[in-house]
């Protein structure tokens, strides 16, 4: 069997391809992103969506020397939000290890128990 071009498709499963590409533009300080998607139609034909979004690269080195809120805002909101869900989810962590040890350290007491009963029961 020999490879042939284009043999990553399959004719039954395939019904669409999304290529993308992320590109760096230094001089204008934006990262470019692209998305293509191709549908493959029930009547043979392809349909091709695509679309480029550009995003701003901030520099927080020079945003933090001139002190540009409208910059910084966003990203100290979406710090503190990963802040706050890293402190809870720590928070979580540590009940349920203390909710977890209680009951280990209950079935152990239980077991303890049963055994001091079996113990006095076979003399």
């Amino acid at each position: 069997m020999q490879a042939q071009d284009g043999g990553f498709l399959d004719k039954q499963l395939t019904q669409s391809l999304t290529a993308q590409l992320v590109s760096f533009n230094p001089a204008a300080a934006v990262f470019g992103y692209w998305t293509c998607v191709l549908d493959w139609r029930p009547d043979g034909s392809i349909l091709a969506t695509h679309s480029v979004v550009a995003l701003p690269a901030v520099e927080y080195a020079r945003s933090l020397a001139a002190w540009v809120p409208a910059r910084m805002a966003p990203d100290i909101v979406l710090l503190l939000l990963v802040a706050t869900y890293l402190v809870m989810t720590a928070r979580d962590v540590w009940f349920q290890l203390r909710r977890q040890r209680k009951t280990w350290q209950g079935v152990v007491a239980i077991e303890a128990e049963e055994q001091g009963t079996l113990a006095t029961a076979s003399r």
